[in-house]
């Protein structure tokens, strides 16, 4: 009987999306109210191809890890021990793509301390 539901979209890879607009009819297509991506755009290439297809953002959320003693404590704590990045090159990948974020967006992004109150998200 529940064979029939579809199942929800699995998270995607950065490498994974590709940004294409066949025609038209594809920008006319609503989204379901809204979207969150993680990572992604990373370059200004991917947010010109947005922009192109008309498709904005609302706010761009950075959070900051303030733990100097543990750094990337906060996200790694909840993962499984293989699915642990390399912290110090997510790090530096983040910054960059914060700072592009920052060129192209300087009005959405809202940098949250990690450790910060739920009323600045």
């Amino acid at each position: 009987e529940g064979d029939d539901e579809e199942e929800p979209l699995e998270d995607l890879k950065i490498a994974e999306i590709d940004l294409k607009i066949e025609d038209e009819q594809s920008l006319k297509k609503p989204f379901v109210g809204g979207f969150i991506m993680i990572g992604f755009p990373q370059t200004v290439e991917q947010i010109e191809k947005l922009k192109a297809a008309g498709i904005g953002f609302d706010k761009i959320v950075h959070f900051v890890d303030s733990d100097e003693e543990n750094p990337g404590s906060v996200f790694t704590q909840r993962m499984s021990h293989d699915e642990f990045y390399n912290l110090q090159k997510e790090t530096e990948n983040s910054e960059r793509v914060l700072g592009i974020y920052k060129e192209q967006y300087e009005d959405l992004v809202n940098e949250i301390p990690c450790n910060g109150e739920l009323e600045d998200v």
